[in-house]
């Protein structure tokens, strides 16, 4: 599959190298998610616009929440509005707890 087949923006593909011939795997491959989450956790999005279009592309729920909670962690500071937006695509229980977490500023870590 290309990356032009794909929601994500192709300028943060590209950015993750994602759509060089070397990594196409991580789309089609069965550990897409794990490719996904490697990448993203190596070259971390500083906007979390662009965290959430890595975000959903993940299938795995387990690899999203790792994903949600690492960029949560790595970006203490963002506005609980942002926050909550990555918060919502995670399942339930682990949604309400990250959107607890998220907008509690007494459990942020500095």
């Amino acid at each position: 599959m290309s990356c032009s087949g794909h929601a994500l923006p192709l300028a943060f593909l590209v950015g993750l190298g994602a759509c060089n011939s070397t990594d196409s795997i991580c789309f089609s491959d069965p550990f897409g998610d794990m490719c996904r989450y490697e990448k993203f956790k190596d070259e971390m999005p500083v906007a979390s616009s662009d965290a959430l279009a890595v975000i959903v592309a993940m299938n795995d729920p387990v690899v999203r929440t790792a994903a949600v909670e690492l960029w949560l962690k790595r970006n203490p500071k963002v506005p609980p509005a942002e926050g909550v937006k990555l918060c919502e695509t995670l399942l339930e229980g682990e949604k309400q707890n990250c959107s607890r977490k998220v907008n509690s500023p007494h459990l942020h870590r500095p």
